[in-house]
């Protein structure tokens, strides 16, 4: 037993760098830092299967989620081998299936997804690999939750005037949402109550900016610039006049972003600064029009955006662009997830492993997780390490020692990741320090 350094210290010649850089398969210690990002964004579950009370704060609406959709993408792509990731990108919302089968006079379980076919061709079941199916399914059943917004959200803009039992479909709104507006599930809704049941205005005083002549509105004290009228979100009504004033934090709130620019106001208000609450939702139905048909990168297949597993809102997946009325459509999700692997040229978007503190020399190229299955899962060791951290068996603490090193903006990054080497006898029992050290 004791620390086994993952191979990638050395210092490497020229030659030796270029030889890494095109390995068919990622470094070890991109493998266990991916595992240990894996257990801190989408949690193990509590005591047993599918209780998922350590993921309340993480699944809330304005909750960020590129990192849990770039996870469950990676646990795609390493679960079953040759798949592109512009394939992955319209699954269909679903949880791992399983069946039993006899093979070769043995009882196995064969685990799959239903996977689309291409235009002609049947859909088919892909298998999936056994060890991975653990962390697999709990992926997607985080995916599931977080995603289910968007799906009411295409309902609603596919189809306004349907009945709201029908747009909220399996999502449960809060308790305490609901009772607040007291909707009639047969009856249609307008989308600023539907985004108060969907959570989007959660922590915010659910009140809206309205003109003065607006029926129930109320003054406002604001220090700092105009007089401000509010509503409560409850007691709007479609002819009401909502107040779009830019940098006002009530508008922010009911956008899910601050609006300043000319382009800002086109985008979320269609270009005016006083519009109908009628208006308003008419604007967001007509440019989430062309989401609804969710086509992948190389627009070659294609599913009913309500029925597909990654359907973000803009909020979730972009930083500070960002509206919770607006879908993310099914085609440009290919090149999010390339991004969050390996830094760009010239880009300042960080990658996943930097957003979790790994320093720049951490990455992942897509076709190298093809190679992971025939190329790792055959062997003990690190994959036994990864695969104890994403299915939540054992945390990053207990499996890895990180080397810290400051870098350039002096901060502290890490820049390699030991794992506790086990003997076949010892097998799980094993539990490692996580031992900080700083390289001055």
């Amino acid at each position: 037993s004791g620390w086994s350094r993952s191979g990638s210290m050395r210092d490497k010649s020229g030659d030796d760098a270029i030889e890494a850089e095109n390995n068919k398969i990622p470094e070890e210690k991109t493998l266990l830092a991916l595992g240990a990002i894996f257990y801190d964004v989408i949690p193990p579950y509590e005591n047993k299967p599918d209780e998922i009370g350590s993921w309340k704060y993480l699944t809330s609406p304005s909750k960020h989620q590129l990192d849990s959709f770039t996870c469950t993408m990676l646990a795609l792509a390493m679960s079953s081998p040759n798949r592109a990731a512009a394939e992955q990108t319209i699954l269909t919302k679903q949880r791992l299936k399983r069946h039993t089968e006899i093979l070769n006079g043995r009882i196995e379980t064969v685990h799959y997804l239903n996977w689309n076919g291409s235009k002609g061709y049947l859909d088919n079941q892909k298998h999936f690999n056994a060890e991975m199916a653990e962390s697999l399914d709990r992926a997607l059943h985080y995916t599931n939750i977080v995603t289910e917004p968007a799906r009411v959200l295409a309902r609603f803009y596919k189809k306004p005037s349907q009945p709201l039992k029908d747009v909220l479909g399996e999502f449960k709104p809060s308790s305490d949402n609901f009772a607040l507006l007291t909707p009639s599930l047969s009856k249609p809704t307008n989308l600023i109550h539907l985004g108060l049941l969907l959570g989007f205005f959660d922590n915010t005083d659910k009140a809206v900016r309205v003109t003065p002549d607006t029926p129930g509105a109320y003054y406002s004290p604001n220090p700092q610039g105009k007089a401000k009228y509010l509503k409560p979100i409850i007691k709007l009504s479609l002819l009401d006049k909502l107040s779009m004033i830019g940098k006002c934090a009530t508008v922010s709130a009911l956008l899910g972003k601050s609006i300043a620019s000319k382009l800002d106001y086109v985008k979320y208000s269609a270009g005016k600064k006083v519009l109908t609450v009628a208006e308003f939702q008419n604007h967001f139905v007509q440019i989430n029009q062309k989401y609804l048909s969710g086509y992948n990168k190389n627009q070659t297949k294609q599913i009913d955006y309500e029925n597909a597993l990654f359907t973000f809102t803009e909020q979730q997946l972009k930083a500070n662009k960002s509206s919770h009325f607006i879908l993310i459509p099914l085609s440009s999700l290919n090149n999010l997830y390339y991004q969050c692997l390996k830094k760009q040229k010239g880009s300042t978007k960080k990658t996943i492993f930097e957003r979790h503190n790994f320093s720049s020399e951490f990455f992942i190229k897509p076709h190298q997780l093809r190679h992971w299955q025939n190329d790792y899962l055959a062997k003990k060791g690190v994959p036994h390490q990864v695969i104890s951290m994403l299915s939540g068996r054992k945390s990053a603490e207990q499996t890895l020692s990180y080397i810290h090193i400051t870098d350039a903006q002096n901060s502290s990054v890490i820049s390699d990741v030991l794992y506790e080497k086990e003997t076949e006898e010892q097998g799980q029992g094993q539990v490692g320090k996580r031992i900080q050290s700083k390289a001055q």
